[in-house]
Order: structure tokens, then sequence, then C-alpha cells
């Protein structure tokens, strides 16, 4: 049983997740949640904003960092690993062999994260930093990805967003011996005195899966 307590996971449950989780496997994995807690209304906000979880009056966010908030309860969850990505046409329109080119070709960048904070390493130890000419900024993961497949520039994404895009040859690797430092998925919540079941039916759930 997921949970230690005889009361049942019911009510709503607000959830804020990343953009880039919209793909068939998070989808599964909900319905899979849902299945088992059928009293729960699972209402996911999808978008790459850093919400107020009591302000907003969210349960858990989902949130890929390398330092959670302290005010909140963080679990780590899983690792998701980043690579640059860009289409065959874009790449050969604007070359990119070193981390420095990706100064010379366009780039679709995240409106609310500073790539420059971030570092690109290589197999062989080297680091370097992520400096890219932005053309176009969104705020959503998955817009960034589809911006790219048209070629629209380099788009710093999540390995399992454009895995099905990078097999069938509509994405490349850019550099595809340099990668971005990995990030923690994190499940965060408000500290209170008591944690209501379906909190914890769900973040024991996806800890599990």
């Amino acid at each position: 049983d997921l949970i230690e307590s005889t009361e049942l996971p019911r009510g709503k449950l607000k959830v804020s997740a990343p953009t880039w989780l919209i793909h068939p496997g998070f989808g599964g994995l909900v319905t899979a949640y849902r299945q088992q807690c059928p009293e729960v209304t699972l209402d996911l906000r999808l978008n790459e904003k850093l919400v107020d979880l009591v302000a907003e009056g969210f349960d858990i966010a989902l949130r890929a960092t390398q330092q959670p908030a302290p005010q909140l309860i963080a679990r780590p969850l899983c690792t998701v690993h980043f690579a640059s990505v860009a289409s065959p046409a874009c790449l050969a329109a604007h070359p990119v062999s070193t981390p420095e080119d990706f100064l010379q070709a366009p780039a679709v960048a995240p409106a609310e994260v500073d790539l420059s904070s971030m570092w690109l390493m290589h197999k062989d130890g080297q680091q370097r930093p992520l400096r890219v000419s932005a053309g176009l900024l969104t705020d959503s993961a998955a817009m960034a990805k589809w911006c790219a497949m048209a070629g629209a520039g380099t788009a710093f994404l999540p390995l399992s967003m454009v895995a099905e895009e990078l097999d069938d040859g509509r994405l490349q690797r850019v550099l595809p011996d340099w990668h971005g430092a990995p990030a923690d998925i994190w499940a965060l919540y408000p500290q209170r005195q008591g944690l209501s079941a379906k909190v914890r039916c769900f973040v024991d759930f996806l800890g599990q899966h």
C-alpha cells in the first residue's frame, strides 16, 4: 500500500509541472496514478513558471533544480539529462563545431531561465559556459522543441523530450561530445503540520516509478 494510513486519497490535487513533461511516458504515469487513486481529481498545470505554492493554491510542484527552495519540503524523484539540439537544416546553415560557435548560430532560449548560468561539459572533463545568441524566447519547452524542429535555431532541452525526434532525424545533437549538467527532478510541497493522503500518495507513486 502506498500510504500507511486509513485515510483514503481524495479531492482535487493541484500540481505544477514543466511543459517538457508533456510526453507519452508522463501521460501514462498520471493515468496509472488515477487508476490507483480514483477518488483524486488531478489538476495538472504545465508551464515553466515558478509558482508560489501556497499563494496560488498548489499542492505540489515538480521541478528540475539543483537547489530546491529551503522553505519547501523536497523529495528527489529522478535525474534529467539535457542536450543542445537543432534541425539538420539549421546545422547545415550554421555549423557548430565548438562551444564558442553557439554565439554565431541562432537559438531558441527559455524566457524564464538564464542559460548563461549553465555549463556544457565534455566527456573528457572540460567545461564551458553555455552562451547562445537567442533570437526567439519562449516560456514553453514544448514550443522551443517545435521551433527547433522548424529550423529556428538550437534549443537546450531534456533528452527525454526529444528522444523520438533524435531517433528519426528530425533533430540532431549539437556537439554530441558535450552535454549539459544533469538536474534532479524534485517533488516540492509546502511544510504543513499534516501531509494529506492525496499528496503523500502522489509523491510515493512518482517515487516508485
